[in-house]
């Protein structure tokens, strides 16, 4: 016989404030509801935690996401999708804008464009639009050109 946790026991409660607590939804036990996933089927959606978001099923509008979106297998998204990272094993009929990294695996179907400063394409993706890259900011240095100028200079004296 399996040894399943149950539902209201001391740890899953921990496990569910530890879920709120960081924004996630839990998943509603069979029977019990809306899950996490079914509330969050249309509309515009927002969230600040950055904890990672899973779309495994159909949604409209865009996503606006601090943390990583990642699309299931079995995700179909209609909108733009913001993000800090996005992973992408679904459909997606919309732009995906990420501040890190977008990756695209085989079973993906991509129709718009995607823009971030790393962009990962596996073999077998579908992807029909532009990807444009740019360079994250880069960190502030506190040599100025003189300070810069008089290093380089002491390196090549003998």
């Amino acid at each position: 016989m399996k040894c399943r946790r149950s539902k209201s026991s001391k740890g899953a409660r921990l496990r569910n404030r530890k879920a709120v607590a960081a924004g996630v939804m839990p998943a509603a036990p069979p029977g019990a509801g809306a899950s996490a996933a079914e509330l969050a089927s249309s509309g515009n959606h927002s969230a600040v935690p950055p904890a990672e978001l899973i779309i495994d099923g159909h949604t409209e509008g865009s996503i606006h996401y601090a943390g990583t979106v990642r699309v299931g297998p079995q995700g179909t998204i209609t909108g733009e999708i913001h993000a800090q990272a996005i992973i992408v094993e679904g459909a997606i009929n919309g732009d995906l804008h990420a501040a890190e990294t977008v990756r695209i695996l085989a079973s993906a179907r991509v129709l718009g464009n995607v823009q971030a400063p790393k962009v990962a394409l596996m073999r077998g993706a579908q992807l029909r639009g532009r990807i444009m890259t740019h360079r994250l900011p880069a960190a502030e240095t506190a040599l100025d050109n003189y300070a810069l100028e008089a290093m380089l200079a002491g390196a090549h004296q003998p």
